[in-house]
């Protein structure tokens, strides 16, 4: 049976509720959508928490919701529930939007070859995709938490992985992050241009967050 959470009407309601997270009405206009396709404990559970139920009253189709969620993703992530639907999710970076396969073949000179064609994690591409693009299709995902601290060597990191990622489509981006890029791969996007753009933990933490879960929307629009 084909998902229903995988058409773009779902897409659309969603981003609905991101675009306006305190307005109910679209938590309840998604609930009343998954009932006509057949989820009834999701649109339950929507319902029960937007009407402030008591705990007891949907606890056990979050509990539902939640195994179904692992099941599919993995267990390398912790996500809130708000008002039905995932508000905020913590996990890696390299969980969130992918890393480098560890299949890679290399020669007598330990020179790189390929990778491995049967690789089920990549399928011989050499990376496999993380489960960001996936979760903010089906949650309007607000805030995204990494496990890294805020070091310099993730700096450079994660402005390579910004440049390299979303540059094509940085308009997608907060305007605080994509000004900053830049196709040239000097000190500048080292630790000096770095420390100046994320002035604290709290600022890199947002300015991060919004970047990830821009480039995770840009891979599904």
């Amino acid at each position: 049976m084909t998902d229903p959470t995988a058409s773009d009407d779902w897409a659309a309601l969603v981003n609905g509720i991101r675009d306006d997270p305190d307005n109910d009405l679209r938590r309840l206009v998604a609930a009343d959508w998954l009932d006509d396709h057949g989820c009834h404990g999701r649109a339950d559970l929507i319902r029960l928490q937007v009407e402030g139920a008591p705990h007891r009253d949907w606890v056990g189709l979050l509990e539902q919701e939640c195994a179904a969620l692992l099941a599919r993703f993995g267990d390398r992530w912790t996500f809130d529930f708000e008002r039905g639907f995932i508000a905020g999710v913590s996990c890696a970076m390299r969980v969130w939007c992918g890393d480098k396969c560890d299949c890679e073949v290399t020669d007598g000179q330990n020179s790189h070859v390929g990778f491995r064609k049967d690789c089920p994690k990549c399928g011989g591409k050499g990376y496999h995709g993380g489960i960001g693009p996936a979760v903010v299709r089906l949650h309007p995902v607000r805030e995204l938490t990494t496990d890294r601290e805020p070091t310099s060597f993730f700096g450079r990191q994660a402005l390579a992985w910004l440049r390299s990622a979303t540059w094509d489509r940085r308009d997608s981006l907060p305007s605080r992050i994509y000004k900053r890029l830049r196709r040239d791969k000097t000190s500048r996007c080292g630790t000096t241009l770095w420390a100046e753009l994320m002035p604290d933990r709290a600022a890199w933490e947002k300015a991060t967050s919004d970047a990830a879960i821009a480039w995770a929307l840009s891979e599904v629009s």
